[in-house]
């Protein structure tokens, strides 16, 4: 500390200067408010020291008359430039100043790490901003026209970029407006230049970010074909109505699996979906992936069936129990042939017509 005799402090006084830890309350709470005074994430800061500076004289605090100059120096110098290094004054009414370090005739050539001049001591905290660059994805999203893609980010605000640091994932933007005939694919890279997509957009996924770039991200939009599945085989009820979309060659597939309809009638079953009215049914691998390439109307296919059931006998003997049945006129029975039951103390000799006295089911 370097002072004038307008600054009038005793010839005895004492200079101390206690450092403040970063595990005390006290340190996180001025810290706070430090960055606070200096608009900085915890992030920004390569280095933080707090300092409590008092002057004293015969066992009481004295202050300067005059404004003195104050250095601070480190064994291991600080590696910034004095743009860099902020210093927050905690003063004794409450009132919070900022100094820049060597921003004065009498602090800018010194040698020092650090150099101020303030007119009374208390808490004085060191910010060192970390300007070190760091990289970043700046993605902007857009429609398809190229126009901003304005979307609300988790704090209610409108815009239409997000920017990642490495680590960071994306958050969601929600669906673009989707037009008669698109089926919306996800949000892609795209090049303006040369209009083409590129990799799929994840979000809410980490992302490793080494570099600081621009990209451009638009909805990846394409054609579809209506599948219209209809409840009857005359085609006057619709059961299910949905989109297929088609690639870049104009082909897709729709998977018809889990589509099933109630049969009309207690003696009919559904066996599958007809191109044609009362058509016949598509075979197992194109209901589980039909070729499709334009609107297509698809109708149930209904077979006559007999029923079948199998009386195992009185259930409180341990016998299997085994539900009714029922096979298409057209198929043989061993389609719905059952396990062989089972019942304590027996074996099982085969199926009958009647409980005594019928002859051996063929179920071929």
């Amino acid at each position: 500390m370097t002072l004038t005799k307008e600054a009038k402090i005793p010839k005895n006084a004492d200079l101390k200067v206690t450092e403040l830890k970063d595990n005390s309350a006290t340190f996180k709470d001025y810290k706070k408010k430090a960055l606070t005074e200096v608009a900085k994430q915890d992030s920004e800061i390569k280095n933080f020291k707090l300092y409590d500076i008092t002057i004293e004289s015969n066992g009481k605090e004295a202050e300067p008359q005059a404004p003195v100059k104050v250095e601070v120096n480190y064994d291991k110098p600080l590696e910034a430039s004095d743009e860099n290094l902020k210093v927050v004054h905690f003063k004794d009414d409450g009132q919070t100043e900022v100094l820049k370090s060597k921003d004065t005739a009498e602090t800018k050539n010194t040698s020092s790490d650090v150099a101020f001049k303030t007119d009374s001591f208390s808490i004085y905290a060191i910010v060192q901003e970390d300007n070190t660059e760091v990289p970043r994805l700046t993605y902007h999203f857009q429609n398809n026209d190229g126009t901003d893609y304005d979307f609300l980010t988790a704090s209610g605000m409108q815009v239409h970029h997000q920017i990642i640091k490495d680590g960071e994932s994306l958050g969601e933007v929600g669906i673009p407006t989707i037009k008669a005939g698109e089926h919306f694919n996800g949000w892609y890279t795209y090049d303006p230049t040369t209009g083409k997509y590129g990799d799929p957009v994840k979000f809410g996924e980490p992302i490793t970010v080494t570099e600081t770039k621009e990209i451009c991200v638009r909805p990846f939009m394409s054609k579809v074909a209506t599948v219209t599945l209809y409840d009857d085989s005359a085609g006057k009820s619709i059961l299910e109505r949905y989109q297929v979309p088609l690639d870049s060659s104009g082909n897709g597939t729709a998977d018809l699996s889990s589509f099933k309809v109630s049969p009309p009638t207690s003696t009919l079953l559904f066996v599958g979906w007809s191109k044609t009215q009362n058509g016949a049914p598509l075979s197992e691998s194109e209901i589980q992936a039909l070729p499709v390439s334009s609107d297509i109307s698809l109708y149930p296919v209904f077979k006559e069936s007999y029923g079948v059931e199998f009386n195992t006998g009185d259930l409180s003997t341990g016998v299997t129990y085994i539900a009714p049945r029922r096979v298409l006129t057209d198929q043989p029975a061993s389609t719905i042939k059952p396990n062989d039951p089972t019942r304590p103390g027996y074996t099982f000799a085969g199926w009958y017509t009647a409980a005594s006295g019928g002859a051996a089911f063929d179920f071929n």
